[in-house]
C-alpha cells in the first residue's frame, strides 16, 4: 500500500470507502482484513479500467504477452 507512504489522500478514502463497502456487505466492523480485500479490489478495478481503454490490437498484444509469461 504505497500510497499510504506517498499520502495520496483521495487513495487513502478510496481504499476506506471499499473497505467499508466490504464490512458491511459482511455486516461487521472493519478489519485489517477488509482493507487488504479492498486493496487488492482496487488494484483490480485498476488494471480492468486501463485494459478496457485499450484498442482492440493493444488487448490482443496483451493477451500473446500474458500467454508467453
Amino acid at each position: 500500500m504505497s500510497f499510504l507512504e506517498h499520502g495520496d489522500a483521495r487513495r487513502v478514502v478510496d481504499l476506506l470507502r471499499v473497505s467499508a463497502e466490504i464490512a458491511a456487505k459482511e455486516e461487521k466492523d472493519i478489519t485489517i482484513e477488509h482493507t487488504k480485500s479492498a486493496s487488492k479490489q482496487i488494484q483490480k478495478d485498476r488494471v480492468d479500467e486501463a485494459i478496457s481503454s485499450l484498442s482492440h490490437h493493444s488487448k490482443v498484444i496483451c493477451l500473446v504477452l500474458a500467454s508467453k509469461t
